[in-house]
């Protein structure tokens, strides 16, 4: 069995790329932002199902995703 934490390493190692791609792209700031703040992973979809490790691949790179939107708001906000 794979270890999850490999998955949790996948997933946020995949968000991270995929901001590197936009800033590589040259979006701005607030395009960047909305871009990591397009997630609708969850958890939710089936609460008592037993998650697969591509589920917890896709879960991690959407929790990171949700960070980097925390971090980059922050940005924004504060100027």
């Amino acid at each position: 069995m794979p270890d999850p934490a490999d998955a949790v390493t996948e997933g946020r190692l995949l968000a991270l790329r995929q901001l590197l791609v936009q800033i590589a792209a040259g979006h701005s700031l607030r395009e960047i932002l909305a871009f990591t703040e397009d997630v609708a992973l969850d958890g939710q979809e089936d609460p008592g199902a037993v998650p697969s490790e591509a589920f917890a691949v896709a879960q991690a790179l959407a929790d990171e995703k949700r960070a980097i939107a925390r971090a980059l708001r922050q940005l924004v906000e504060a100027g």
